[in-house]
């Protein structure tokens, strides 16, 4: 998958990253918390390694525990957006943040609800439910700016730049959605 590079190189840490990891990068905690950072992967979408919507790859070292449900979510191509990236958007880093371990705080509780909603979608993906997963996924980056910084309450702070920006990605972005999603494999 191609992403643009949101941490440090030289840094060891965890698997996962909370919201104040000292690895990321200040451009790259904007990319990050917009959701900006996964374009990129629209031209794995272009080479049909990828489709718009679909469940997210993981670490394998996470895979390895639920290995079974995962042989059904691996029955599905794997995709830029689906339900469960619109679940956690912009409230898993805060959440592994809370933790002296985020990595066990993933493992033990984020990623068997993660799983379940993957299976889900690999069991019950249709194309109008790809498409409201899209159209959700467009206005995601507006949602995500007008948040609180602490993630969790969705009460509307400053207008300004940010907002115009959002606005102009996800209108800029409709036109390319619609063809990616004619072409995409299914």
């Amino acid at each position: 998958m191609v992403k643009f590079r949101t941490m440090k190189v030289e840094n060891a840490g965890h698997s996962v990253a909370g919201a104040n990891d000292s690895r990321i990068t200040p451009v790259g905690g904007f990319l990050r918390a917009t959701r900006l950072d996964e374009l990129p992967q629209l031209w794995n979408v272009l080479r049909g390694e990828m489709t718009l919507v679909g469940p997210r790859p993981e670490l394998e070292e996470f895979v390895e525990l639920h290995a079974a449900e995962y042989r059904e979510i691996l029955s599905v191509p794997p995709g830029i957006t689906g339900p469960t990236q619109l679940r956690y958007a912009g409230l898993e880093p805060h959440l592994l943040s809370l933790h002296a371990d985020p990595e066990r705080y993933y493992r033990d509780r984020l990623l068997p609800d993660k799983v379940k909603l993957d299976v889900a979608y690999a069991r019950s993906r249709s194309f109008a439910g790809d498409l409201a997963v899209l159209g959700r996924t467009l206005i995601l980056p507006l949602l995500l700016l007008l948040r609180r910084p602490d993630g969790l309450d969705e009460a509307p702070r400053r207008f300004g730049w940010r907002l115009v920006f959002a606005g102009t990605m996800a209108i800029a972005a409709l036109p390319l959605v619609f063809l990616l999603t004619l072409g995409s494999p299914r």
